[in-house]
């Protein structure tokens, strides 16, 4: 039970890191930014580890920062590095207002079906 339950959260874990990396490719190649995939393998996740470092607010600046220094590495300029991680911050938040729009729908839903006295009965 416990494997089976720890497998599936590596499963889903993976799927996420996954999504997120090609988060990344997507909004660069919109940027004109033509960096091969391998090295979005490596860098996203550097800049998730950054990125949660209690240092800033959200990690704003932090991100922006430290994707310039990396992506600058392989050649990219630091106007594109910056779009990029900017970008990419701004999709997570679209993200995460749809699934809050979801779960404020269904509160609302749940709220007036209980103050509806037909459908209690």
């Amino acid at each position: 039970m416990v494997g089976r339950l720890f497998a599936g959260l590596i499963a889903v874990a993976t799927l996420t890191q996954v999504l997120r990396v090609a988060v990344h490719v997507l909004v660069a190649r919109a940027l004109g930014v033509g960096l091969a995939a391998p090295y979005f393998f490596l860098f996203v996740p550097l800049l998730a580890v950054i990125v949660s470092l209690p240092i800033s607010l959200n990690g704003i600046g932090v991100r922006e920062g430290a994707g310039m220094v990396l992506f600058g590495l392989v050649g990219v300029d630091r106007s594109r590095a910056f779009s990029l991680q900017f970008t990419t911050y701004l999709v997570a938040v679209a993200v995460s207002l749809l699934g809050a729009f979801v779960v404020l729908g269904s509160m609302l839903r749940r709220s007036l079906r209980s103050r509806d006295p037909e459908r209690s009965s």
